[in-house]
This record gives structure tokens, sequence and C-alpha cells, in this order.
């Protein structure tokens, strides 16, 4: 059995939460030397309050904790999702009363760990009436670090992904479509610079593809 560490507030997730009202909610501290572990956070009273989700450019270790509860009388299944693609390493414990849920995701782990498949990483949390967790996450990339969560119903965050990607493909298609179009007017005039449009274009269309396909 777990014992949660107090003084700490706790969010209701019965309705979706966006990342900057769960922003209050977020406590964190930076593992320089990586000393922690999750037992250790959970534990810890000495983290602290974020005043902002996103750190920018981080080549470090964050530990973070965010205490959620079920305060319906009817059980709630909620998607968590990471709003920032590429990010290298996030370790998700969630810890119940008398369980742990463990969830390794990030770009640089196997998008089978995630709940649900899409282009940002994401886990479900299922919690019964009344009942509490606590998550707790070690964030890790070399790049921008974003510690937010959206928490969604599964229909919004399936219909959200359809929004998502139907947007994604337009832009996708219109890209490619513009480096075969770059390609045929160098094929005609011979000017390299429309070959390196092509090449550029084509860079652009694998970047996103690798990070939203």
């Amino acid at each position: 059995m777990f014992q949660f560490a107090h003084g700490y507030e706790t969010i209701n997730i019965e309705k979706s939460t966006s990342p900057d009202e769960l922003k209050n909610y977020i406590y964190c501290i930076e593992d320089k030397d990586a000393q922690f572990t999750h037992e250790i956070i959970l534990h810890s009273d000495t983290l602290e309050p974020i005043k902002k989700t996103s750190l920018g450019y981080n080549a470090n270790n964050y530990w973070c904790k965010i205490k959620v509860k079920n305060n319906s009388n009817t059980s709630i299944k909620k998607v968590f999702s990471n709003p920032r693609a590429g990010m290298d390493y996030i370790d998700v414990y969630v810890f119940k009363k008398d369980s742990l849920e463990k969830y390794p995701l990030g770009d640089l782990v196997s998008p089978d760990n995630r709940s649900l498949k899409s282009g940002l990483s994401n886990f479900i949390l299922t919690l019964d009436p009344y009942e509490s967790a606590t998550i707790v996450t070690r964030y890790q990339t070399v790049g921008v670090l974003d510690m937010a969560w959206h928490i969604s119903s599964f229909e919004a965050f399936i219909s959200n992904e359809h929004d998502k990607n139907i947007f994604i493909y337009l832009f996708l298609g219109f890209i490619i479509a513009m480096a075969i179009y770059k390609f045929f007017i160098y094929t005609y005039i011979k000017d390299k610079e429309y070959l390196i449009y092509s090449f550029m274009l084509l860079s652009i269309f694998f970047a996103q593809f690798a990070l939203y396909g």
C-alpha cells in the first residue's frame, strides 16, 4: 500500500482539463545528478509549483507530481496526452491506493507503449468513484521540454486527433505537391535553385512525417 505525500493540491478530473488549467496543480524539481526515483518523488514534500509548463530548450532531468481525484459517483476514464511531440523520454508512474501503473513514453521508446495511437505521448487513467491517484513523471529530453498534460475524455481525444490529422495530411500533401512542382520546373529550365527548393521541401516533408506520423 502506498502512502502519499501531503501538502499538494488535488485536481478533480471529472471534466476535460487544459494544460493551462492543470499548471496550478503540477509540482516539479530539477534532477541534475539523476539522484531521484519515482518512489522518492512520491513521498517528497520539497517539489515546487511551476510558473510555466514549457521550459524551452533543456537537457536536464525533471520530476513532476500531480494529484488527481474523481469526485463523481461513477467511474471515469481519461486520456492524458503531452501536447509536445518530439520529447525523448516521458516516464509516467501512476500510484493508486494499492497499485502502481507504469507508462514508458517519449519518442525514443516504442510508440506501442502509448495507450492510443497518436503522434503525442499519452496514457489512459481509469478512476473508480471518489478514487484518488498520484501521477509521478520523469521528463528527459534534449530540446524543448514541456511538462503539461491535456486531460480529456476518450471521445474528445479521438475527435481532436481526427481534426489534427486532416490538417497534417493536407499540409504534407501541399509540401509534396510543391516539391514535385519545383522539380518539374527544374527539368525544363535547369535552374539549380529549383532543385534545391525541391530537396528542401522534401526534407520538411520527411521531418514532419517523422514527427507526426
